[in-house]
């Protein structure tokens, strides 16, 4: 990260496989093995993230990069550093679609909103379709 007096600058590694977005919809659903593969790696991520008491609340396919077959979560933007994994947030940010539900309704909820998301981006390679 670079910084200023008046912005912040965030210097991220080229991704040549572009998002698991822009694979989805060129290859459509994957087949299992490969589905099991990505989510393998989305779940290792999340894992650090979690350690690290950072929730993400934005984890869609368009924030998945994807660099010579390996996933980088990308785009912090909505994400907040909390003191304990059981902290508590509100604030109404992400994509609907990948959303929990108790996000969607306004309610209170932990990082463990991420987990539904990453749920839904399974789904989705699988199927190629969200499940809503």
């Amino acid at each position: 990260m670079l910084k200023t007096a008046n912005n912040f600058y965030f210097v991220y590694e080229y991704c040549n496989g572009g998002t698991l977005d822009k694979l989805m919809q060129k290859e459509g659903p994957f087949p299992e093995k490969r589905a099991l593969i990505f989510f393998k790696q989305i779940v290792e991520a999340f894992k650090i993230l979690s350690r690290s008491n950072i929730m993400h609340r934005d984890i869609k396919p368009d924030n998945i990069l994807i660099n010579n077959g390996t996933i980088k979560i990308a785009d912090f933007g909505f994400c907040k550093p909390l003191e304990n994994a059981n902290e508590l947030a509100q604030t109404m940010l992400g994509s609907p679609i990948y959303m929990a539900p108790e996000v969607i309704k306004g309610e209170i909820y932990t990082m463990k909103a991420d987990i539904w998301s990453v749920g839904v981006v399974l789904y989705q390679m699988v199927f190629g379709k969200c499940p809503f």
